[in-house]
Order: structure tokens, then sequence, then C-alpha cells
């Protein structure tokens, strides 16, 4: 949740995108807690302390290799973790995660010995006494014991073997699924380069644009319902698609169909006020200032300190709906970049302060 909740909290206004702080740990710490670093620190202590203890005590010499080659890879993972953010990349979690695992059963272990380790003698597999032809009562020497020996080690063969078909077939069918979610995230990924490319390259005619769109909305309800930055990318097809084209009930689909991404990514990311803001403009070029209103007041909530969303808002109200809808945007973006000393932002104000009062000015 850092991507969305970070604007929130952010002590510098800025448009950049931010999906973690390049410190795992204080990722960790913004989105679980202390209760989620003292977890974290007390899984890493025992892990360390643990693999420490066995490099200590083991006496054979690959494990104690492995050990201590095991050791230094979680130790750079550790140490890269305090300026970057590996463990976010599955491929690195996956890795740390089996090798972990390895290396403390690896510092567990008793010893080699047979014994410790289950290893039976060689002979007789079940270490049973050996089974003789005996006479039985009535003095008829058979060999019936040892028949009915063979026998049951066939009965516990088949049930092992059965027991194996069952258990191969639940991972498999857990592999599947698990395989399924892995593969949403290149699925998405791969529909927003379908998107990116889209806008780059295809030409906007309306039904083509229209069509893509909706395909790819689809497409996400599927596999990407949660990903928020790929339905603002997709609204932002639809919006240049609705600039461009001049069929106007193409163009009136292509925004509405805009609008309906921009309030699924406002759902998706409830922290961050971009989508709110863009919703807001929607809903001026509709001629409907009371929702703009709604939606611009619910922006500045998630960004109370940020003269930048308040002077675009200024312009925006000022282009489609009046000056003086504009005004208390603009007032409150002044004084914030005053009060904050926030310099970059006074360009952009200046900016807007003057079309304001050009359009205010009496003819």
């Amino acid at each position: 949740t850092f991507l969305s909740a970070y604007p929130s909290y952010r002590s510098l206004p800025t448009r950049a995108v931010s999906d973690s702080p390049h410190d795992e740990y204080a990722h960790v710490f913004a989105e679980a807690g202390v209760t989620g670093l003292l977890i974290l620190a007390l899984a890493m202590g025992l892990l360390y302390t643990t693999v420490i203890r066995g490099l200590a005590t083991r006496r054979n010499p690959y494990a104690r290799g492995f050990l201590a080659g095991g050791l230094g890879a979680l130790l750079m993972v550790s140490f890269h973790s305090i300026v970057d953010f590996p463990m976010r990349s599955p491929a690195i979690a996956a890795t740390v995660a089996v090798t972990a695992a390895l290396l403390w059963r690896a510092a567990r272990i008793e010893s080699n010995s047979s014994k410790s380790s289950g290893h039976r003698p060689e002979g007789n597999p079940e270490n049973t006494p050996e089974v003789r032809d005996v006479p039985m009562a009535g003095g008829v020497n058979v060999g019936t014991q040892r028949d009915l020996h063979q026998a049951r080690e066939n009965r516990l063969a088949l049930e092992r073997l059965q027991r194996g078909l069952v258990a191969l077939v639940g991972v498999g069918i857990v592999w599947v699924l698990a395989g399924g979610l892995a593969l949403d995230p290149l699925r998405g990924q791969l529909e927003g380069r379908l998107i990116r490319r889209a806008r780059e390259h295809v030409g906007w005619n309306a039904d083509s644009t229209l069509a893509l769109v909706e395909a790819s909305e689809r497409s996400l309800r599927r596999h990407s319902a949660g990903d928020a930055r790929l339905h603002a990318e997709l609204a932002d097809l639809a919006d240049a698609a609705a600039e461009a084209v001049t069929d106007p009930v193409r163009r009136l689909e292509l925004a509405d169909k805009s609008l309906a991404l921009r309030m699924a990514a406002a759902r998706a990311e409830p922290l961050n006020a971009w989508h709110p803001f863009h919703a807001a403009v929607h809903y001026m070029t509709f001629q409907r200032p009371d929702l703009a209103w709604a939606q611009a007041q619910r922006a500045c909530r998630l960004l109370p300190n940020d003269p930048w969303v308040r002077a675009y808002l200024a312009d925006a109200f000022r282009a489609y709906v009046g000056p003086e809808a504009a005004r208390p945007y603009l007032e409150e973006a002044e004084r914030l970049a005053e009060t904050r000393l926030i310099e970059t932002a006074k360009p952009l104000i200046a900016q807007v302060r003057k079309r304001l009062d050009e359009e205010s000015a009496p003819e």
C-alpha cells in the first residue's frame, strides 16, 4: 500500500511516483507498523542464531561450507535491504526463502550418522527377525508365514503408491492455481505495454480506439482488477483519443469510459489524490460542477499541504466552470506555497493567477 498511501504523508510535494522508500525495513515499518517490524526482527534473529549455532557445532566440512556460504548470502541480502528493496522482487524473495529453509535444516540436523538420519542397516528393511519356515500345528511344514509377509509388504507398497498419487494430484492442483495467480502480474505488465504502445503508435480512429479500450478494460477486470496504475493509463489513452476524434458521439463515449476507469482507479487506490483530481476535471467537462467540487475536495483532503494540486484545480475550474469557482483553490495554493516556503510551486501559481485576473478583468 506504500504507493497509494505515501502521497498523503510526503513532506515535499511532487508529482513523482514513489513505490518504495528504498529501505526494506522502512517499507515494512510503513506498511505493517511496529508490530510488523518486530515480527521481521524476530524471524531474522531466530534464523541467524540457528545458522550460526549450526556453523559452530557441525563437524561435517560440507555442512559447514554450506552454512558459511548461505550465511554470507543472507547477510548480503540483509545489508542490501538497508539501501534498496530486493525482497520486493519475487525471484529474490523466493530464492531467499528456499535458502533460509535449507540453512535451517542443515543447522538443526543432529549428525550425519545412520542412527540420527533414520538409515537402517543393510539387510532386512523392516529390521524384523528373519522369517523361517516352521512347522505349524498338526506337524505340517509349510511356508505360509513368508507368503503372508510378502503379501503384507505388497499391500503396504500399494498404499504408499496411492498416497503418493493423491499427494501428487493435490500438489499439481495447488501448483496450477498458484501459477495462475503468479501470472497475473505478468499479464498486467503485458497489458500496460500494449496500452502505452497503442497511445504512441495507433492512429486516433474512434471505433478502433474504443474497441481497444473496452477489450483492455475486460482484460484488466480478469487479471488486474486492483491495479490502479493500469486503469489510469487506460483512462489516459481514452482521454487522448477523445481529444483527437471529431465525432461528438464517439468523443462522449470515450470520455465516459475514461471517467469510469478513473473511478475504478480511485477505488483501487483510495489514498492517491491524483485519481479524484482527474475525476474532478472530467466532471467539469461534463458540466457537472457539483460532482467536480466533491472530487476536488477529496483530492485536497488527501494532499493537505500540496499547493500543486490546488493550482491545477484552480486552472481547471477557471477553464470549465468560471473564475469564482477557481478563486478559493488558487488562494489556498498561494497560502501553502508562502507558509511552507515551496518556491518551485510559485511559477505555476503565478501563471494561473495571471490567467484568472485576465478573465476577471472588466471588458
